[in-house]
């Protein structure tokens, strides 16, 4: 591992960077974490190429949305009184895991932050199981003109 990649791995296991050997540390990864450490590590191979100029928003650069996607969204804009979210301990803990990603640190006096930053987009297809539509969402955190961080998470249409 790389030291980066291994400091995340680290943090992201609550172990003590410290003390801790990413040569003979190898306790599995919960999802979410390795989602974040997939993004994190996209990043890094991204950050040693050079770049032109840096897009504002995710959709500056497209014509289009990603096949199967809608286009990214402002979160502030996010339909919460139509889809539920958040409900399963790997959602949860994912968008934490994100929010640390992002900021260096999870709890409210991130809300602002997250409000100039957090994108969403939904998918094209919706699922229905029994009686409920389920809904894929991608959330990221924009920040200098790429995606910090994403999670995918599954929402519940309310309508």
């Amino acid at each position: 591992m790389t030291d980066d990649v291994c400091w995340l791995y680290a943090v992201l296991t609550l172990a003590v960077v410290s003390s801790f050997d990413c040569v003979s540390y190898s306790l599995p990864l919960t999802l979410a974490q390795t989602e974040v450490m997939t993004v994190f590590k996209d990043r890094q191979d991204r950050a040693s190429q050079p770049t032109g100029k840096m897009p504002k928003t995710p959709n500056e650069n497209a014509s289009e949305p990603e096949p199967g996607w809608s286009l990214w969204q402002r979160w502030d804009n996010f339909p919460h009184h139509l889809i539920q979210m958040g409900m399963s301990n790997r959602d949860y803990g994912g968008m934490m895991d994100m929010e640390y990603a992002c900021f260096g640190a999870v709890g409210d006096f991130n809300n602002e932050k997250k409000s100039q930053t957090y994108w969403y987009r939904l998918a094209d297809q919706i699922e229905r199981i029994g009686d409920e539509d389920y809904i894929q969402i991608e959330v990221g955190c924009w920040m200098d003109g790429d995606f910090k961080a994403t999670m995918s998470v599954t929402g519940i249409s309310l309508s």
